[in-house]
């Protein structure tokens, strides 16, 4: 079976359909299913279900994470994004998380949130939320999207730049549905 283990925790690449497990150092993307020892010895309980993070399903795996991952031919595997964060424009999957990561690399960016927004030709194209370091002056947009075009392939550079401050949780997380509705209208 394609799993890693670490802790006492199971790790597996799974494909949804048609559904199987891939099988190990094989270089496959897909989504986690995470088993955990002391939950799959209990699968059918109720009260193992409640006292465990994972929701088995029936052999111990629970297929619900919602964490789109990849595997590396050494077996190391990879989160590559939450597999609602996604933005498939065009046909081509885009990952919020490496635009987001590109971004921050410009030197006047603090923090970058990327959601998927509304777009006529492709249906969805990445729309970007940006708030600055304390005391940098707002960048031209162009000189945003040179630096990404540098750094990602063409279609992953956003096509929408909103610069100011970032809606977060009262633990500082940032608040993406949030954005999502505010790109439905860009």
């Amino acid at each position: 079976m394609g799993c890693a283990a670490v802790g006492g925790t199971q790790i597996c690449l799974r494909k949804v359909e048609p559904p199987m497990i891939y099988p190990p150092y094989r270089r496959a993307s897909g989504d986690a299913s995470v088993r955990r020892s002391d939950c799959a010895q209990h699968a059918g309980s109720r009260t193992s279900r409640a006292a465990c993070w994972i929701r088995p399903c029936g052999d111990g795996w629970d297929r619900r994470r919602g964490s789109a991952i990849g595997r590396h031919p050494d077996g190391a595997i990879e989160i590559k994004d939450r597999s609602k964060d996604i933005i498939i424009s065009g046909g081509e999957n885009i990952s919020s998380l490496e635009v987001e990561e590109v971004l921050t690399q410009h030197p006047a960016i603090m923090e970058a949130a990327v959601v998927a927004r509304p777009d006529p030709t492709w249906g969805e194209s990445p729309g970007a939320f940006l708030e600055l370091k304390p005391g940098a002056a707002q960048p031209d947009d162009a000189d945003v999207l040179a630096f990404c075009r540098a750094r990602l392939a063409r279609f992953k550079v956003p096509k929408t730049l909103v610069f100011g401050p970032l809606p977060k949780t009262s633990t500082g997380k940032i608040q993406k549905f949030l954005l999502r509705e505010r790109a439905s209208s860009l």
